[in-house]
């Protein structure tokens, strides 16, 4: 049974999906690989987040009760990531070959210390796949690189079966210990590495693969998508200005990513049309996270759309239903919702009558 179902009305216990969870972390590397690392003692990324996922399954009931609330935050990400990943992987007919490269590609990436990022990259393919036609770049899936040369991630296309791609280059800024300043956080630092990460890795990155990418196909723009989720830990850090009632949230407020955004606006980046600053928040109603948004601000150096949509982000919730506690209903979004759609959907499943009760709407961290 596939995670994709979420897109239909089945309904079908939780239990069950945390097990279908971790068989698509398995599908992706390979189940038998998977278990002779298991056999020889090795562990990394993608078996420890099926074990992880396993565990859940075994130990909670369906209400999430007896599961703590950091665990619950990493089932938010862990089944967003996954279902990224299928959509992805259903959209090309099961050919993972052009979405995430070959096998091996894959297991040293997915399984090593890049595997942070190589999620933050399936979440952007797997939104990018219903939109456009996603091509992946990896060391034998075009024959146009040399052996070891750089490369971007992958290129989209401007629209379904058109001839015009962009390439795009995904980077997720590492975790770093935050100075905090009066409960802020020491933005230099952060700006100084976004650039850094830029100017020393993606952009060599991107120019290598237009060089290469040229002499078979039309590359128009180069993008690159920054994820600064893990520099802040989104899912620690309280966002006091975010409270209201029985709710609030977890991450960067809006005033640090407006103030990252206007320094980045000014800086300079030779090649680079595009760059999307990406950053989860994590919503908490009833005392549990009941949220995750993937959210997503762009700055355009010299980018006309032609047709290219820009990154809208991922909302993945959990709510009671009927006054239920726990978790009764679980929806992703292609879209990054707002604090009261998510609050909104919540009050109107557990009690009904809350639906017609009117709220002004708001951003995240407004």
């Amino acid at each position: 049974m596939s995670i994709s179902r979420l897109l239909d009305t089945q309904k079908f216990s939780l239990s069950s999906y945390l097990e279908d969870l971790a068989d698509v972390y398995s599908g992706v590397v390979g189940g038998e690989w998977l278990k002779r690392r298991i056999q020889a003692g090795k562990s990394d990324n993608v078996s420890k987040r099926i074990e992880h996922l396993k565990k859940l399954s075994l130990v909670c009931p369906d209400d999430f009760k007896q599961i703590s609330k950091e665990d619950i935050s990493i089932f938010l990400q862990f089944s967003l990531d996954a279902f990224a990943i299928e959509i992805a992987r259903s959209n090309q007919n099961n050919d993972s070959t052009k979405v995430f490269g070959r096998k091996k590609y894959i297991r040293g990436r997915a399984s090593g210390d890049r595997a942070a990022e190589w999620y933050f990259e399936m979440l952007i393919q797997g939104w990018y796949q219903e939109v456009s036609d996603v091509i992946n770049l990896d060391s034998d899936s075009l024959g146009l690189f040399k052996k070891y040369e750089s490369r971007a991630d992958f290129m989209i296309s401007h629209a379904k079966g058109l001839d015009k791609f962009c390439l795009v280059e995904c980077k997720k800024i590492s975790p770093y210990p935050p100075t905090l300043l009066d409960e802020g956080l020491d933005m230099g630092k952060l700006k100084r590495k976004i650039v850094e990460r830029i100017k020393t890795i993606a952009l060599p990155q991107l120019v290598a693969s237009r060089s290469a990418l040229s002499k078979r196909y039309d590359i128009r723009k180069c993008h690159v998508l920054l994820d600064v989720t893990s520099y802040r830990e989104s899912s620690s850090f309280l966002l006091t200005d975010n409270q209201r009632d029985d709710s609030h949230a977890y991450g960067f407020s809006k005033h640090y990513i407006d103030d990252l955004v206007k320094y980045l606006k000014n800086e300079r980046f030779v090649g680079l049309d595009r760059l999307t600053i990406c950053w989860a928040n994590f919503l908490v109603i009833g005392g549990y996270p009941r949220a995750m948004v993937h959210n997503a601000i762009h700055i355009d150096y010299s980018f006309d759309d032609n047709g290219l949509e820009k990154y809208k982000g991922w909302t993945i919730e959990m709510h009671p239903i009927c006054s239920l506690e726990g978790i009764k209903e679980i929806r992703i979004s292609r879209v990054a919702r707002d604090w009261d759609w998510v609050v909104t959907t919540y009050n109107n499943l557990s009690d009904p009558s809350t639906f017609s009760k009117a709220v002004s709407l708001e951003r995240w961290g407004d």
